[in-house]
Formats: structure tokens, sequence, C-alpha cells
């Protein structure tokens, strides 16, 4: 049986971690000695990276949600899905990370409100526009409203990975 794309997603993750992984080493071994720009730039680079990974994961979950299962309202559909699915948590995960996508995209606005509102519940980092770092001074932090780390791309491939595989077992369609 071939991989859909969506099963291709936790190994892309992996792989694009991994590389970007072997990179950051070389690079903090390199700020031992010297502080070039170029190397806290391509630190930027990887954490910049790492947010591109996590919102084209869930687009392109997104879009196959649409395509192959006809939803309007994808993510929306999914939701009451799930809820009538009996799978409350999964439910509210995918929602949580899909409203960080969204701040990722577009910014300030109802989905960084909504996350702002629950922030010390949630499994990642959300910050308000006027507090400008998660972190004060690290160099190789990116401007964004939500952090993304290793473990955010990770989790969001196992989230669109989990619902992927109840839909395709509750279902008789292959995401």
């Amino acid at each position: 049986m071939a991989q859909t794309d969506l099963e291709l997603l936790t190994q892309c993750a992996d792989f694009t971690l991994h590389h970007a992984s072997d990179v950051e080493r070389a690079v903090f071994k390199e700020l031992q000695t010297s502080g070039a720009t170029r190397l806290v730039m391509t630190l930027r680079m990887l954490n910049l990276q790492r947010a591109i990974l996590a919102i084209g994961m869930f687009s392109l979950f997104e879009a196959l949600l649409q395509s192959k299962l006809g939803w309007a309202n994808p993510f929306g559909e999914l939701d009451a899905y799930l809820l009538k699915q009996d799978k409350p948590e999964l439910a509210s995960s995918i929602t949580d990370y899909k409203l960080a996508i969204n701040v990722l995209k577009h910014g300030q606005g109802r989905s960084l409100n909504e996350l702002l509102d629950r922030a010390s519940e949630l499994e990642f980092k959300v910050r308000s526009p006027d507090h400008p770092f998660f972190e004060e001074g690290d160099v190789a932090e990116v401007d964004t409203l939500v952090a993304v780390d290793d473990k955010f791309v990770q989790r969001c491939a196992i989230l669109i990975n989990q619902a992927r595989t109840h839909i395709s077992e509750t279902e008789d369609i292959w995401l």
C-alpha cells in the first residue's frame, strides 16, 4: 500500500527537523570561535523554516480534507466530526494548533486573542504583540507570536496523523 501525502507529513517533518538539527550543531560549534552575522542569521532562518513547515503541513491537511471529504469548512467540520466520534481531546488539540497556525499566517486577531486567553493551558508558547520576546537575548528568535520549535512541528504532524488515521478507520476513504 502506497503512502498517502498525509502519511508522508511525519516523515517530512522528521527529515527537515533532523537536517535543521545537524546544521544547528555545526553553527553552534562555529559560534564558539566566531560571532559572525551569517551564523546568527542561519539560526534565525532555521527557526523560520520550522514555522513555514508547520504552516505548510496544516495547509496541506486542510486542502486534503476539503478535496477528499468535500468539506467546505475543513477544520470546522473536522472539529464537529471528532466530537461526534467521541474524540474531544484530539479535536481540542487540533483547534489549538489550527489557531496557532492562523496566528503564524496572519498575526494579530481573533485566533491570537483566543490563544492568549488560554495561554497557560497550551502545549506551546504564545505572546502578545506588546511583549517583544519569548526569551530576551535569544539572537535566533524570529518575530512570531507563537514559538515554533521542533516539538511544535512534531506535534502538528502527530495531530494530523491521528486525525487522518481516525478518519480512514471510520470512513470509507483513504487519506
